[in-house]
């Protein structure tokens, strides 16, 4: 999928490229120097479990604890939103946030929605997240330098790039955050784009 942003979606033109993906887990690829990034067994690229968090209080899937992954991804926000909205489960905002669901049957899209109705809660949420989100992505810019970021999968629609931008200026090195940081544009169609042209690649140099 990076590579696919790198060839022909967003990230076309840049020479440096980190993608990230945030959806039910968070994923990632890079591209330095014009090349894809693949790593001596061929796993660069998964930034998802670098650890965030020096607390015990989270689980990653991968059985370690405190991973990127289970505070920035789909996962990470339905969890903030049933622990801050436990600590608080008999005030209105709280209810409006669960619309009559149990707290284990609250979602992503309850807490989006509440916070699109200006749910105060829900804002507080959506504002850990988007910490969240920035807490791995700015140690990664720090790291790789990158051109250009690109952010994509199922919960990028939730990315507000200011709010993102506000909390990366607190970890990046330097005044403010001048990379560009873009949308992903291929859509699901990123992973078979990017395998395709790295096929041409690879034919034309054997051709």
């Amino acid at each position: 999928a990076a590579y696919g942003e790198y060839r022909l979606g967003a990230a076309k033109g840049f020479s440096n490229v980190l993608m990230i993906t945030l959806g039910t887990g968070v994923g990632g690829g890079l591209v330095v120097n014009d090349r894809l990034v693949r790593g001596g067994t061929f796993s660069a690229g998964e930034v998802g479990h670098i650890r965030i968090s020096l607390t015990n209080d989270r689980q990653c899937t991968c059985e370690r604890i405190g991973c990127w992954e289970i505070y920035a991804s789909g996962t990470g926000l339905a969890t903030t939103a049933r622990r801050e909205t436990a600590e608080v489960l008999h005030s209105p905002l709280a209810q409006d946030i669960l619309a009559g669901k149990a707290i284990d049957d609250m979602g992503t899209h309850d807490v989006v929605a509440a916070y699109q109705r200006g749910n105060a809660l829900a804002v507080d949420i959506m504002d850990k997240w988007h910490f969240f989100v920035a807490s791995g992505l700015g140690s990664l810019m720090n790291v790789l330098d990158p051109d250009v970021v690109v952010i994509g999968g199922g919960m990028a629609k939730f990315v507000e790039l200011d709010r993102l931008r506000k909390y990366l200026n607190e970890r990046i090195m330097g005044p403010m955050v001048r990379t560009p940081i873009r949308f992903a544009s291929l859509g699901n169609r990123a992973g078979v784009i990017g395998a395709a042209q790295l096929a041409i690649l690879n034919a034309a140099s054997h051709g």
